[in-house]
């Protein structure tokens, strides 16, 4: 194993642990953090608020000095842009006091603050107003002798007062004296944050070791399945018992146990397939091998054709198994490489009656098909499928049909939209003697035949289900079908390539 590849295996092997380590460190960890973060954004909010009492009074004053007299219009528009309380008052006594109030202490984080901070306040710098006159007050006699009075504290809300004492354009003084509140909950959150800081040398150590705790009783269950799924790879029988939860934990074991279940069967299978073969290539080899004795020695000629004949036909069989065992192994393989096209099986039904019907071996048959309308058009029939797979499929059905119909027999081939949504049925029914009921369920098994000795290779009705199931549908058979004789296949095929439901029991031999 190369360096980077090892390196990506631990990062991979111990990155849950990891997460889950981070994940419960920092759910633990979370109030503090939401804390802080909240406490720098309420650092900038003392400033935010000076600064913006001093706009609202600076731009006021230079208001009053632009006009010969100020007016409460222009003033509320800069009440409203800074949400302040703007008084203009006249120094002299022949000038109406301008009075606007448009102070709003809350914005979009007194909700949030509210909630966690208990900040609930309701006043406004209306209700932190002293009741001395304006001209009165020591902050007007400071801004008239200074230019500017700006002072911000604390009482209910925070409170940032400024006062500017301007003349107008026509030499009058006034008075600008400016308000501005803020609910925001800076004490208060200062104070949580310290008394979490002090929490915390005790909060930290404990999140720190329930993260580790909790990493580690995650990951314990699947490094343990992990180990025994791994003490599998070298027995020669794995079986699916690994050990099983309740809990997600659990669920993966049963899947992988499941896994296993379906890759035993696979591997039986198999191994029954593998013997299969050598059993039916037992008997043609044995051929081969006794004419090839027999012909060591002095034969005549009469007897040497005998022997050509009986090699040619063992060839032959050995040619025929080998062929249908590769075709069968493709087909129960889903035939994964094989070039998919749109396949009309009209068509394919009807090129193999026609075959059938001029083979000398049924030539006492009757063939009838039946297809769906014209007038649904051929897409109705088509199917997306390998064509010389399905060509097969349709030939074996044909031929298994005209064999069992027998000399005066019919074999009826029809095709029909199917029941389950947007697939395609193919319908193949003799009124040969049938299938006897235990027999119905073992028709599609390799080497299972009910012909005795003059059977064939017993794969072909094997090929006809593996190649159904590899295009996503199903096959099924079923006898008998009228007064207790013949036999019915039914090929299901979808049309766009999806696979169709399986076959439920009761639908099996109907």
């Amino acid at each position: 194993m190369s360096l980077v590849r090892e390196v990506k295996t631990r990062r991979a092997r111990y990155s849950l642990r990891i997460r889950v380590f981070f994940a419960v460190t920092l759910a633990a960890l979370s109030l503090p953090l939401v804390v802080f973060f909240v406490s720098q954004l309420e650092r900038n909010a003392p400033g935010a608020l000076w600064q913006k009492t001093l706009d609202a009074t600076d731009e006021t004053a230079l208001l009053v000095e632009a006009y010969a007299e100020p007016t409460e219009a222009r003033v509320a528009v800069i009440a409203d842009k800074y949400k302040a309380r703007i008084r203009v008052v006249a120094r002299t006594e022949n000038a109406p006091t301008i009075d606007v109030d448009r102070d709003d202490p809350r914005d979009a984080f007194n909700p949030l603050e509210a909630f966690f901070f208990f900040a609930r306040s309701s006043a406004t710098s209306k209700d932190m107003d002293p009741a001395t006159p304006v001209l009165a007050r020591e902050e007007t006699s400071y801004a008239i002798e200074r230019g500017l009075y700006i002072d911000c504290f604390r009482e209910e809300l925070r409170v940032c007062r400024a006062v500017r004492a301007p003349k107008d354009r026509e030499d009058r003084r006034w008075v600008v004296y400016v308000d501005k509140t803020s609910g925001r909950a800076v004490e208060e959150v200062y104070f949580v944050r310290r008394t979490l800081l002090r929490l915390s040398l005790v909060t930290v150590p404990l999140a720190l070791l329930l993260g580790a705790w909790a990493a580690r009783r995650v990951t314990l269950p699947i490094e343990n399945l992990r180990t025994e799924a791994l003490a599998k790879v070298s027995s020669e029988s794995p079986g699916a018992d690994l050990t099983e939860h309740a809990d997600e934990v659990g669920d993966l074991a049963e899947a992988l146990n499941t896994l296993l279940g379906a890759l035993a069967e696979r591997r039986a299978a198999n191994e029954a397939f593998v013997a299969d073969v050598v059993h039916e290539m037992k008997s043609p080899v044995a051929a081969v091998t006794a004419i090839a004795e027999a012909l060591e020695g002095p034969v005549d000629d009469a007897r040497r054709e005998r022997l050509a004949r009986a090699l040619s036909e063992s060839a032959k069989k050995l040619d025929a198994l080998v062929t249908q065992f590769l075709e069968l192994a493709r087909a129960e393989a889903g035939m994964p490489r094989e070039e998919r096209d749109d396949v009309d099986l009209v068509s394919l039904a009807t090129e193999a009656v026609e075959r059938a019907s001029v083979d000398p071996r049924y030539a006492a048959v009757v063939f009838e098909t039946h297809a769906t309308p014209k007038k649904q058009g051929p897409e109705g029939t088509t199917v997306r499928g390998v064509r010389r797979r399905l060509e097969a499929l349709v030939r074996e059905l044909v031929d298994n049909a005209a064999s069992f119909a027998g000399e005066g027999g019919k074999v009826h081939v029809a095709i029909e939209r199917a029941t389950e949504g947007e697939g395609v049925a193919l319908h193949v029914t003799d009124d040969g003697p049938g299938i006897s009921a235990p027999d119905v369920d073992r028709v599609f098994e390799r080497f299972f035949t009910t012909r005795g000795e003059k059977r064939g290779t017993g794969l072909g009705l094997a090929l006809v289900h593996a190649v159904a199931t590899a295009h996503g549908g199903r096959a099924t058979a079923s006898s008998p079908v009228h007064d207790g004789r013949g036999t019915r296949f039914t090929i299901t095929l979808p049309r766009d390539g999806a696979s169709i439901p399986a076959a439920k029991p009761s639908e099996k031999h109907s």
